[in-house]
């Protein structure tokens, strides 16, 4: 994955000067942080597996992930694979939701779609 860098508010830069010259901009994405706190929710269409050459961002971080880690195998077979990758994304996923809710459990439920019973469950096995 590349990454591009940009000059800190370029964006907010040009919006200013496109409507400055009364062009109106055509960006139309949301911010990340609009995007957190937006009453839209954004449900994956489809099965991800059924889909030909749609591939996520996540998805494709955890593609280059099992590649990088095969290739550290180098030849040796992986055990319990399965249960190892749905428990890092797991850990990430619950500490980032904590995170953007600042710890309040009962908001980060239901943005998780858990009961805060099992959220608790599962903050108490990642402190092990």
């Amino acid at each position: 994955m590349t990454s591009t860098t940009h000059k800190k508010g370029s964006l907010s830069q040009a919006m200013d000067n496109s409507t400055k010259s009364g062009v109106q901009p055509t960006d139309n994405r949301k911010s990340p942080a609009a995007l957190r706190h937006s009453s839209t929710v954004l449900q994956p269409s489809g099965n991800a597996c059924d889909r030909q050459g749609q591939r996520t961002a996540i998805e494709q971080c955890v593609q280059n992930e099992l590649r990088r880690y095969f290739d550290m195998l180098d030849g040796e077979e992986p055990a319990n694979l399965y249960r190892m990758v749905v428990r890092q994304a797991e850990c990430a996923l619950v500490s980032m939701v904590m995170e953007e809710c600042r710890g309040n459990q009962t908001r980060a439920s239901e943005w998780l779609g858990i009961s805060r019973g099992n959220l608790r469950t599962k903050l108490a096995s990642m402190d092990k």
